[in-house]
């Protein structure tokens, strides 16, 4: 993920150390996820801005040299926290994976000097450090504030509101302690933590503003899951307005997903979220008799828990059980819960039948709502077309760039293509 920075003004340069490298591949390249992290940079020689991207974190390879390249002095340099599916693209809709939470504090009003506000924020970091229930992975000072920058498992982006909840949280928990201690030089821009897929100062890179280089500092290199956070978080007495009340809650639930902490094979995550439509499906159509309510309930619990956090997994069934003539007692369904919780049931689709009672015509169902065998020709028909085209440009002597923007592809691609006709 070379940063591929040019400016005319090359007399300031740093480059970064092995520690400082390794600091950022702890930020940045993390898991196997196929997402792009977008940066951008102003030049304050020129006033101008170039925003472009970053790379692949699934496609480094021996020979890039990520974060390697020295850092202009007089160039702010930007870099998301989070992955894009788009290389070109950073709107929130092209967020793609989730593994980092960074809280920006400032200074924007301050009348002490530098050197002064710096000697500030290294006393603050300190106090702050030792009064905060969750420590950050890592603290970047940007030279008139800091970024805490929280390493997270990566999660699905459907998981965003419980990951704008904890941000939410933390901003609360840090706000009570700068009045606690009477920090009136720094301040909290809650509205720049809450955007997942915003630009953040990169750490160890040059401050136009301030004039100097950022420093960071590595705590640990713990990846805790989101819903542990927001758990220990909301023990604490910490709420969030992402969530609401329970009513607001249960309308908007279901697209609330995430993949569950221990679910390592993402290739049957797909399978979960048809299975839930799927038990969506019977809730409605079935006449759900006294005897098999608290079969269906499993069902459809067992299969939520690996895909949304558990306090919603379970207010969603509390719903679905409130809807039947005679519903389980509460005692019972929090029998069903435990049960769930402690065994972790993953069904084959044909036990999963077998469980539920799934009849003949809802089998068929099942299969018919899965099998798009037109559509995944028509996409491998259009991916053949591409690299064709792909192959085609380059032997008529186009460069990877120039291919790059013709046929709206990442280079990552392009060269896999390429190898693969070899």
């Amino acid at each position: 993920m070379s940063l591929e920075i040019k400016t005319d003004n090359e007399t300031e340069w740093r480059g970064l150390t092995i520690t400082e490298t390794n600091n950022l591949m702890i930020l940045f390249y993390r898991g196997q996820l196929k997402s792009y992290l977008h940066f951008s940079y102003r030049d304050k020689t020129k006033d101008n801005r170039f925003v472009g991207y970053g790379g692949t974190s699934n496609t480094k390879g021996e020979n890039d040299n990520s974060f390697d390249d020295s850092l202009p002095k007089d160039v702010d340099i930007y870099i998301t926290a989070n992955g894009m599916k788009n290389p070109f693209k950073r709107t929130k809709d092209q967020l793609i994976n989730i593994q980092n939470l960074v809280i920006d504090i400032d200074s924007h009003e301050s009348n002490l000097t530098i050197d002064e506000l710096q000697k500030h924020i290294k006393n603050f970091e300190i106090q702050l450090i030792n009064k905060l229930i969750i420590k950050p992975n890592f603290i970047n000072k940007t030279g008139r504030g800091m970024q805490l920058w929280y390493c997270i498992e990566n999660c699905h982006v459907t998981l965003d509101k419980t990951c704008l909840s904890v941000i939410d949280m933390l901003c609360n928990h840090i706000q009570k302690i700068m009045t606690e201690l009477n920090e009136t030089e720094l301040t909290i821009d809650r509205t720049s933590s809450l955007k997942l897929n915003g630009l953040f100062r990169l750490p160890y890179s040059y401050n136009t503003k301030s004039q100097t280089w950022c420093e960071g500092q590595l705590f640990h290199e713990d990846e805790p899951h989101i819903n542990e956070l927001y758990k220990k978080l909301k023990k604490k007495g910490f709420d969030s307005q992402y969530f609401g009340d329970k009513k607001e809650q249960s309308k908007t639930q279901t697209k609330k997903y995430t993949y569950h902490k221990n679910l390592k094979d993402n290739d049957y995550t797909p399978c979960l979220f048809h299975r839930k439509k799927f038990m969506d499906y019977l809730f409605k159509t079935r006449d759900i008799k006294v005897g098999s309510r608290d079969i269906m309930i499993f069902g459809m619990y067992s299969t939520l828990i690996q895909l949304m956090n558990d306090e919603m997994a379970q207010e969603y069934c509390t719903n679905l059980n409130n809807d039947f003539s005679e519903p389980l007692s509460s005692y019972e369904l929090k029998s069903i819960f435990k049960e769930v919780d402690k065994k972790q049931h993953r069904f084959t689709v044909q036990k999963f039948f077998d469980f539920i009672n799934a009849t003949e015509e809802e089998k068929e169902y099942f299969y018919e709502s899965t099998l798009k065998k037109e559509k995944q020709k028509q996409r491998q028909k259009e991916k053949q077309d591409r690299n064709e085209k792909i192959i085609e440009l380059h032997k008529q002597g186009t460069t990877i760039v120039e291919i790059s923007k013709i046929m709206n592809v990442s280079r990552p691609t392009i060269y896999k293509v390429l190898d693969e006709k070899k």
